[in-house]
């Protein structure tokens, strides 16, 4: 059945037989969107899509489907102390405490404290400082983020916001 008048010319009619043979073919773009049924190789195109900023296509397929997963909250209470717990949360982290109110902090500025199993690379740091300065208030500024064993007591490490290694403790 055609939608197009008696006069059509054989080009109109072309054009819609090609049309409806192109409405018929499936299209799966529920499947393509949803964080958890998107093919791997597609995820960069989510992240992208929903405004990721952090990435890195190293990561295991779990850790980017968290990160977008998470990332319509995070974007939604970005500034906030919650924002960048939720962001470290997303990565994989545990643990995660943003410290602004203790007395021995100058205005504006705040320290992570960061539970990890082991010490992470430079790399990885520098991915923290990046999710942590995307996240935060404009105003504040990052002073340390301290690195603490989940498995024993204490800090294993602290990093000031030039990632000045101190005091490293081998676990």
């Amino acid at each position: 059945m055609s939608l197009l008048p008696p006069n059509s010319t054989t080009q109109e009619l072309a054009i819609e037989g090609a049309i409806s043979r192109a409405t018929a073919l499936p299209s799966p773009t529920r499947k393509l969107w949803n964080v958890e049924t998107c093919p791997a190789d597609l995820l960069p195109w989510i992240a992208w899509g929903q405004s990721v900023t952090a990435w890195d296509d190293a990561w295991n397929e779990s850790k980017k489907r968290a990160v977008i997963a998470a990332s319509i909250e995070v974007h939604q209470h970005k500034g906030t102390p919650a924002a960048i717990k939720n962001a470290l949360i997303a990565m994989g982290y545990y643990g995660v405490t943003v410290v602004d109110t203790r007395a021995d902090l100058p205005p504006f500025q705040f320290d992570v404290d960061l539970g990890v199993s082991q010490m992470p690379s430079d790399n990885d740091l520098d991915t923290i400082r990046a999710r942590i300065n995307e996240f935060k208030n404009e105003r504040s500024q990052l002073r340390n983020i301290n690195l603490f064993s989940l498995f024993h007591d204490g800090v294993i490490a602290s990093r000031d916001g030039t990632y000045t290694r101190v005091g490293v403790v081998n676990v």
